[in-house]
Order: structure tokens, then sequence, then C-alpha cells
């Protein structure tokens, strides 16, 4: 059976997609940071305490295009980009921007040997939106990001760029029947909590596809259901502004899709059961954004074995 679903599991990556990303749970993981629209690198994270959130001002300004100097005897960092100056003192009160001073809720600080400025910094000196995403534990700082808890890196990222964002250890590598790269984790703690696999493909170099794939209730349908029931009501509550998107997609012919609904017209939960189980049916949801689409997917990878099921459900990133 193990060796069945194994080869099943191959052909779902090589035929289905190549397909793939990744992403952090909750808890007490770091936030995610994204700048413009932009991850950070992994090393780059928010601090969080008891008074807010804090950023490294070197990498979160630098990626906006500014310089950065220091005024030892002054004390004063300095940050500079076309005709925008700002200066700042770890523990001060104010900046100065452009000669004008800015009250600062919260001071910079130091910690350890790097110095972090409070995400309310952003729009106290230079009036750039930030974002502190507690439910999906993302921090964003200026154009956000269409993210989610489970999607959190950028496409585009090279295969390199995504071994050091992946918190997990890479489990295999390959390449696809046109010499794309994909990457794959098995056997991981996925962004719900429960285990499974992720993977990665490639186009051209570039991060084109991400699938997460959850198989820890493989045989228990029950168990499947509530689990897959669960992701699909939080993506319909990001990608479809809460409202049910359906997900009944019939792979039977009509003859046998009416004997299921005679047989089985007063039990809808049996009918879907039966009908998933026997590979009759399947729960997919594909959801529209700008630049890429999503897919939420329940089925039964042993349906030609009636006695030994295999559930498995997944969610798809693929790049437009």
């Amino acid at each position: 059976m193990k060796k069945v679903v194994s080869y099943m599991l191959s052909l779902i990556l090589l035929v289905t997609f190549v397909l793939p990303a990744a992403a952090t749970g909750t808890g007490n993981a770091k936030p995610v940071l994204f700048v413009n629209g932009q991850r950070m690198m992994a090393d780059i994270t928010p601090a969080v305490d008891k008074t807010g959130v804090y950023v490294p001002y070197k990498a979160v300004f630098g990626a906006l295009g500014y310089t950065a100097s220091y005024d030892a005897k002054a004390k004063m960092h300095i940050l500079k980009r076309a005709s925008t100056t700002i200066k700042f003192t770890v523990g001060g009160k104010s900046a100065i921007v452009n000669g004008q001073k800015k009250v600062l809720t919260l001071s910079p600080k130091l910690i350890g040997s790097t110095v972090y400025i409070p995400l309310i910094f952003m729009t106290e000196t230079i009036k750039m939106p930030t974002v502190d995403d507690k439910v999906n534990n993302i921090v964003q700082i200026g154009k956000a990001a269409v993210v989610d808890h489970f999607f959190q890196l950028n496409f585009g990222l090279t295969p390199d760029q995504v071994k050091k964002l992946e918190k997990n250890k890479l489990s295999e590598a390959g390449k696809d029947g046109d010499g794309n790269d994909n990457l794959t984790y098995y056997d991981v703690t996925l962004p719900n909590g429960t285990r499974g696999s992720i993977s990665y493909g490639f186009k051209n170099g570039k991060l084109n596809d991400v699938m997460f794939m959850f198989d820890n209730y493989s045989s228990d349908f029950d168990a499947a259901l509530a689990a897959y029931k669960q992701d699909k009501v939080y993506l319909d509550k990001v990608y479809n502004k809460g409202s049910e998107a359906n997900d009944v997609v019939w792979y039977s012919e009509e003859d046998v899709q009416t004997q299921h609904a005679e047989e089985f017209s007063k039990y809808d939960y049996d009918l879907l059961a039966t009908s998933l189980t026997n590979g009759d049916l399947n729960l997919e949801a594909t959801y529209k954004s700008t630049s890429f689409s999503v897919s939420i997917n329940l089925t039964n990878l042993n349906s030609d074995e009636e006695d030994d099921p295999y559930y498995m459900h997944t969610i798809s990133y693929v790049k437009n």
C-alpha cells in the first residue's frame, strides 16, 4: 500500500503540477516580515515584546532604497534617499525628518548588536502604512502582499533563496521533464499544525508554484473532512470575502451520479463519503487573485481499494 501511495504522490507532483511553499505556523514563531510586498530573508525578522513590534532599521530602510550611516560623535543614525533624510538616536523620543522634528510613540532600541525601530516609526516618520497581522503572524510595511498563513513566500525566488527561507530539512531535490527544479520537504509540521509535505516548483529558475499536502488522517474520512473544511473556511474568508465557494466536482458519469443521488437522497453525508471514497467525486475549490490562483482539494488516492482508502487534502498556489 505504501509503495502504491508513494507512486501516486509522485504522479501528483509530476503531472498535476510539479508542485509546491512554505510558511511557518503561528504560535511562538517570530513573525514573517514583508516590505513592499517582498518577503525579507529568514534572518531578518521582527522582534516583539510587551511594548510592541520592532524591526531592524537597516534591513527595512535598505529594502526601501535608503543608505544608512552613523555619526559617532552625535550618536546619530542617518538614513538618506533622494531628497529625504532621517536622523534618530537609540532611546530617543523623536526623529528628525528633513529638519523637521517628529515625536515618536516608542523609541528605537538596541537588541543584541542590531538597532531596531518600532513598527510605528515608519508611519510617524515617512507616513508609510504598516500591518501587524497577528492572525497570520505577518508584519507588512508599505505596499501589502496578498499572503495567508500557508503561503508566505514570493513567486520569483530562486531555489537557493527558498532553501534559505525554508526552516525544514530538504528531503528531495530534482528536476521535471523540462529541466525545471523542484524541492520537496516530507513529514514536516505544516502551518495548520498537522504533519505532511511541502513541495516547491520552479520555472526557468524562479518559484512558480507551491503545494501543501496533508495526509495525517489518510484512513479516517471524518478527520480528513474536518481538516479540509477548516482550511477551506479559512481560504473562503481570505480569498472569497467569507462566501462559501462551490467545491463538489464529480468525475463519474451522469448515471452514476443519479444512482448515488437516489440511493442517498436523504443522507448528504453518506452521499459525500461514499462518492469521494469511490473516486466518483472530489472536493475542489479554486480562488483567483491578481497574481496567482489558490486551490484546495480533498481526494482518495486509493479509490480502487474501497476498504483501504488514502485520503489527502492539498492546498496549491500557482503563479498566473
